[in-house]
């Protein structure tokens, strides 16, 4: 989808995070490579959080968890998120949970092999 402004790239967004999960992928200017955002995000807890604390965490950010590496916990979002990753991970490391050290993106970029 190609849009013209901001204005209409936010309604575009709009239109399709009704249905799915949907972030903006960026171009990095110098190496023209593309820079992906998954759906998942990494949070690493100060000590190995317990059962409740992980699925009251998940459950108050609208998380699913995807995989437990002691203290650190692959959420991924979903629509009960209500942002994309880049502005929930941006949100919770300016306002940063209790019991939480750090959250973190997960990306991957897009390497032309020659």
């Amino acid at each position: 989808m190609q849009v013209k402004n901001k204005k209409q790239l936010e309604n575009a967004m709009a239109r399709v995070r009704r249905k799915y999960v949907a972030q903006h992928v960026y171009l990095l200017k110098d190496s023209k490579q593309l820079l992906r955002f998954t759906d998942s995000i990494f949070v690493e807890f100060k000590t190995e959080p317990a059962d409740e604390i992980v699925s009251a965490f998940a459950q108050k950010y609208g998380l699913v968890v995807q995989t437990r590496m002691l203290s650190v916990i692959v959420f991924k979002i979903t629509n009960n998120t209500g942002m994309n990753p880049v502005k929930f991970v941006r949100a919770l490391n300016e306002d940063m949970p209790n019991g939480v050290k750090r959250v973190e993106h997960s990306f991957f970029y897009n390497i032309k092999v020659i």
